[in-house]
């Protein structure tokens, strides 16, 4: 049942409104039952406030924050989709395990063509495992972002040189992406696990690289098809290599994304 106020649906069993981060008591209409994890960057207000007190010209989405209303519906796309992926994923690793099965089993077949295919399935296996992973990984650190105390805000570009994610003046994290139809969510995807390994402190000279592979494999495990669309070194793996990384240019103009060789 959607609760008329907020949109929000009700718990059945607890009868409370559900936000994904918190419940709330509408009884009381604008109470949380449990803290704000955002409270310690508002001492003044009671951590069980909605919207400061003030519901007509503020909104909660989930009980925890991003810089905007629009960055947190952004950010449920965003999860949507991974979660879309994941799903898609497992089906794909059940279905090569009911696969690998039935080779074991196929007493018929010859032994070495068993061991060919049983190799290249069990690859497969681990490729699609891997990227399970990471994308697993991406939505704890989507988690994280919304629970620590910096603002995160995503904004859409079309120049293609102005992907990155930097800290505003104002103390928020920007995550600029592409907006591209067919690439625009997995470049999101890239982006925002370097926010994601800002805020783990990876993000750092001398680590470069390693998140650049990291950033590059996570767009690869939700869409391997994103990187025919605007580089040059279309054919990586689901393990993205340095070499691959280094090699990469843009399609349009022929530039190296990654010119400098103290990248490391």
């Amino acid at each position: 049942m959607v609760c008329s106020f907020t949109g929000k649906e009700r718990d059945e069993e607890t009868g409370y409104g559900y936000f994904g981060a918190r419940y709330m008591d509408h009884e009381l209409m604008t109470m949380w039952l449990s803290i704000d994890p955002m409270s310690g960057k508002y001492p003044s207000i009671s951590p069980y406030a909605y919207c400061a007190w003030n519901p007509v010209k503020l909104i909660d989405s989930d009980g925890r924050e991003w810089d905007k209303p629009e960055d947190e519906k952004q950010a449920r796309k965003i999860e949507k989709a991974v979660n879309n992926r994941i799903s898609d994923i497992s089906k794909e690793i059940q279905s090569k395990k009911d696969r690998i099965n039935e080779i074991t089993n196929n007493t018929k077949l010859k032994p070495s063509k068993k061991v060919k295919k049983l190799t290249d399935l069990n690859n497969e296996l681990s490729d699609l495992e891997y990227q399970k992973g990471l994308l697993e990984d991406f939505i704890i650190g989507l988690g994280e972002l919304e629970k620590s105390e910096t603002k995160y805000s995503f904004n859409p570009s079309k120049e293609v040189f102005q992907q990155n994610t930097f800290l505003e003046t104002n103390g928020v994290i920007s995550i600029n992406y592409q907006d591209h139809p067919l690439i625009g969510m997995a470049n999101l995807v890239h982006e925002t696990t370097h926010a994601i390994q800002d805020y783990r402190h990876q993000l750092h000279q001398g680590n470069l690289m390693f998140c650049e592979i990291n950033a590059y494999s996570t767009q690869y495990a939700y869409s391997p098809d994103s990187f025919n669309h605007i580089f040059n070194n279309i054919n990586p793996s689901p393990r993205i290599s340095e070499a691959w990384v280094r090699g990469v240019y843009y399609i349009k103009d022929g530039k190296q994304v990654y010119p400098y060789r103290n990248i490391k």
